[in-house]
Parts: C-alpha cells; structure tokens; sequence
C-alpha cells in the first residue's frame, strides 16, 4: 500500500534501544539508554569462558564501549566520527539519530551480485556492523575497533571418528542451554539443522511445547511443511504450521526496515515470530551454522578446488557470473551501475576471499563470516529479539570449534551431517530430508505473482527511486500483472526501490505498523 503521510517518519524508530553520545560546545552529552544488553550468555567450564550471542554496550560523559559476541553475530551497528558515535541494533534508528544517508557503493555493488554483505558492510557507508569478538571504545572523538573472525587448526582425524565426536559434542551443547524456565519452541524446517537440534532435545528429555513450520514464498519448492510434519509426527511433538500473508509486499517492506535493509530474504519468518509471541518467555533454537560448518555449502565442489589450487581471481568470479551482468545492466542507471561496478565487487570478494584461503574449510569459513553471520541472525536476533531468548547449538565454542577444524574435503561430499543423524537417531532414518529434494522443479504462483507485481507498482506509484530505471520495470510490471510470470527478480527490486527512498531522506513504512 502507498506510504502514509508523516511529518517525521523517522522519529518513532528512536523508541528503540540506542545510545547517542555527542561532543556539544566542549561537553559530552549522552542520550538514550546508557547500559543496554540483548541476547544471552552462558558461562562455560572451570575458568567461566563466556559463550552465546549478546551485544551491550554501557555509556557515560566519558564516551561509550560497545562489546559482542565470539561470532558478530548479534546484530549490532554503529556510526561515528570526531564530534559523535551512536550505537543501535535497528540500522533505521542509526538514521534516525543524523546517521548520513550516502550509500556504500563497495558493499553494495557485492550486494546487488550475492544477495549478502562481506564483513561490517551496510548499505550506508558510513553505517557498520561490530565485527566478530569486537571491543569497541570511542572517547573525546578518538575511535577504537578491535575484533575478527576465529582462525581454525586444522585437525587429522578420521571421518568416523569425526562424527562420533560431532554427535557427543552437539549433544553437550544442547544439554548446555536446554534448562530453564519458559515454552520452550523448536522452529522446524525440512532440513537437517532443526531436526538434529529437535532429536538431541527429546534424547534428553527436553519435550518442546511446539514445533513451528513456515511455508516457503515461490518459486522456492515447499517441501519444509511435509517433511517437518512427518518428523513431528514421529517425535510425537505438536506441530503449528503457519501461513504466509496473503499479500506479501506489506511485509516484505517491514521486514526490510526491521532488518535494517541486511538481506532481501526472511519475509516467511514474521508469521513465526507472531506465532511465538504467543507465548510468554520463549526459549527457542535455532539451526545458524549447521550447514556451513558441516559442508553443505560445497556443493559446488569447484569452489573448493580453486582454493585449494589459490586460483582465487576464477573464484571470485564464480560469485559474479557474467550472464547475470546483462540483466542488472539493464535494471540499474547507468550513473548506478557504473557505481556498483562488477570490478569493485571482484575487488572486494578477492580481498575477502584471501583472509580465508588458508583456513582447514575455507569455502564454509568464507561463507560462515560473511553470509551466515550477517543474513541468518537476523531472524534469531532480530525478528525473534521482542519475544524470545534463541540458543544457537551450533555456535558453541566446542561445536565451532571443531567443525571448523575438519578439512573441506572431507565434507565435500555434504553427507557428513547427515550421517551424523541417521547414526545418532536411526529410529528418523528413513524420512527424508529437504536439501535431498533439491533437483524438484521451481514452482510458479501466478495468482502470488500478480499480488507481490500489484504490491510492487502501489508502491512505485507512491514515488520513484533513483536506484531502478522505469523504463526497465515498467513494461515488466506490466506483463508480468497480465500474463502471471516473473520476468525480473521482484525481491531484489522492491528492496533497491525501497533503499532508493530511504536515501533519499524517506522512509516507506511508519515502524509501528512493522513486526
């Protein structure tokens, strides 16, 4: 629907937690909330070594420090410069609080290419993410930044006595953070990450009070609900499945402000967060980190042979496939595109991709600190942050840790993890899972087709962007509302028409209608 008329559309965002520290006439002025913490942490063996995903920060007339987690992985930005800093999960408040509007061509022109930001990128430049570990300190207009990703060693073990060691230590971290009071929830897909997390859950004696499904937006095969149903129903688990709105721009535009413009997916995950917050003091798990780390992403096998061979110019091309080119060419203004160009985005992968080249997996570490970090939190930590506290198995330090260790070759046949299952819970052996399926056809909505393209043109109606050329979408728009197909990448473009306005000094959604 068109944007409601606001005399500051920004001025509720500032009703979210942030601190704003200023230097005024020679004082410094602090705004906000001055201590502040989100998420959670667990204290780990004899020496207490802090574990979980948290961010917080404490601020005084003094300046502000700012901690996260081992992973960066709670979402946490900040901008600042000589005279001020501000520091806020929600990227809207950072703009909200004077933070500079101009866009980040480098993160950006990755973006536009991979769907993900590399490292601290935002879509504002001068807007960033804490990197991982990070301990941040600004004080009299002086900035310090520390922090990064986790190197591993790699480990010469076996391949079956790697498993068993998964299966044990997977089974000590759940046993870490299944206690406590509260429903606890099990969001559940058809994959292998949720389920692995369910069975060790009931191994233990831990029932869920439910199990939640989504179904997936076409053209993405909805295998998730018949597959979790059958585990469920196995498990003897209730089973909540929800369903996706009816009219899905409304949300995908929330979704984005929410999210701070991090990622164009995660729309399907606003009916599970408002089927959680049904409940009081949620406990949930979460499956961030599962895949990587146990290989599924070398399923393109030749990633990691061009590490391996430190072909990196060949790889870095790999995530920047020149078919794509003629269409984004053709999407974007010329003065756009020559900003987001491919050449800055090869740059920037291949400086990413060397800090990893190393590593035992380097594909699923390339992945892990840049995609998984920055995209998947964003459910866990962002959408979920009101109205649950989210463990995340996979990210203890042992499970990190060791997954980390394992050479890619050894994983690159992306049946690690599933053995592990079959081996520890062979009674769920025989039901298949999600990512077995991939080869089914893409499935064509035409009637959801034509309700995201109406959704889209309210939306162009109620004024452009600079970042999508008209004469691109329009006819597009058009034919795609007649005949019921998609001929562009509809996410993709309401993001860059939503970003456009924002930059622009708008904004698309008042935030109390957001999740």
């Amino acid at each position: 629907m068109p944007e409601r008329p606001s005399p500051d559309p920004d001025r509720s965002w500032l009703s979210r937690p942030f601190v704003h520290v200023r230097i005024v006439a020679g004082k410094t002025v602090v705004r906000g909330v001055r201590a502040w913490f989100g998420g959670h942490v667990l204290r780990l063996g004899p020496d207490g070594a802090a574990d979980g995903i948290f961010g917080a920060w404490r601020a005084d007339e003094n300046g502000v420090e700012v901690r996260n987690d081992r992973y960066g992985c709670y979402p946490l930005y900040y901008f600042a410069n000589a005279q001020e800093i501000a520091v806020s999960p929600f990227v809207m408040t950072l703009l909200a609080c004077g933070a500079p509007r101009e866009l980040d061509d480098e993160g950006l022109a990755v973006f536009v290419r991979t769907m993900f930001f590399l490292g601290e990128h935002t879509p504002f430049r001068h807007i960033r993410a804490l990197p991982p570990g990070c301990r941040l300190r600004w004080s009299g207009g002086a900035l310090q930044v520390s922090g990064g990703m986790v190197n591993a060693t790699e480990r010469t073990i076996s391949r079956d006595a790697a498993i068993d060691t998964f299966i044990d230590l997977f089974a000590q971290s759940v046993g870490r953070r299944a206690a406590g009071l509260g429903p606890l929830i099990v969001p559940l897909s058809g994959g292998r990450d949720s389920r692995h997390i369910l069975l060790e859950l009931l191994r233990q004696g831990h029932t869920p009070d439910c199990c939640i499904t989504t179904h997936q937006f076409p053209p993405t095969p909805d295998h998730d609900v018949a597959i979790a149903s059958e585990v469920a129903r196995t498990a003897g688990v209730r089973h909540v499945i929800v369903r996706l709105p009816v009219f899905p721009v409304r949300g995908e535009l929330a979704k984005n402000l929410w999210l701070g413009l991090g990622t164009e997916e995660h729309a399907q995950f606003l009916p599970v967060m408002r089927a959680m917050a049904a409940y009081p003091a949620v406990r949930a798990f979460d499956g961030i980190g599962g895949d990587v780390l146990t290989g599924d992403w070398l399923k393109r096998n030749d990633r990691l042979a061009l590490f391996l061979s430190g072909r990196l110019g060949e790889l870095a091309d790999s995530f920047l496939p020149e078919h794509r080119e003629a269409a984004l060419k053709a999407m974007l203004p010329s003065g756009v595109y020559a900003r987001l160009d491919r050449g800055l985005a090869r740059d920037a992968l291949l400086a990413e991709l060397r800090r990893h080249a190393t590593q035992p997996n380097p594909v699923g570490s390339f992945m892990f600190w840049n995609r998984s970090r920055r995209i998947l939190p964003l459910v866990s930590w962002g959408l979920y942050a009101g109205v649950a506290t989210v463990f995340a198995p996979y990210l203890d330090r042992d499970v990190f840790d060791f997954l980390t260790s394992l050479p890619g070759t050894m994983l690159q046949d992306r049946q690690f993890h599933n053995d592990a299952i079959r081996r520890a819970y062979p009674r769920y052996a025989d039901i298949p899972f999600s990512m077995d399926l991939d080869e089914a056809p893409r499935v064509e909505d035409r009637w959801f087709n034509r309700r995201f393209v109406a959704g889209i043109m309210a939306q162009l109606a109620a004024g452009g962007s600079t970042l999508v050329r008209r004469a691109y979408l329009l006819p597009r728009l058009a034919r795609s509302l007649w005949n019921g197909h998609r001929r562009f990448p509809p996410y993709l473009t309401l993001y860059l028409l939503q970003l456009g306005r924002i930059a622009g000094g708008h904004n698309w959604e008042d935030p109390e209608r957001s999740p």
